[in-house]
């Protein structure tokens, strides 16, 4: 994992509750997800994180080198334009949790 140099690195775990479509479509839209964040300073990586008891959950992590950093990205169009493509198969709220680790 990289670490910036106060030796830190912001981690988001974030949980989309989805209906049996958007479980379906999930996936794939990791990967825009992943090429639409990857032009975002500060990105270094989304990962879909599978629960491996419960297969259907729809749960990633997403790493930004700084809270700042992260912050611009989650104002920004582009984010909202991403999550809005979740919207038909949303069935509760997204919950999500920021953490800083360090090495």
């Amino acid at each position: 994992m990289y670490t910036n140099p106060t030796g830190t690195m912001i981690v988001v775990i974030v949980e989309h509750f989805l209906n049996d479509e958007g479980i379906r479509y999930f996936p794939g839209w990791i990967e825009t997800a992943r090429n639409v964040i990857s032009g975002y300073e500060g990105f270094h990586r989304i990962d879909r994180l599978e629960d491996v008891e419960n297969v259907s959950r729809c749960v990633l992590m997403l790493q930004f080198r700084e809270l700042s950093l992260l912050k611009v990205w989650a104002k920004s169009e582009a984010h909202n334009e991403l999550v809005a493509e979740l919207d038909p198969f949303v069935v509760q709220k997204r919950q999500s949790k920021v953490y800083s680790v360090s090495s």
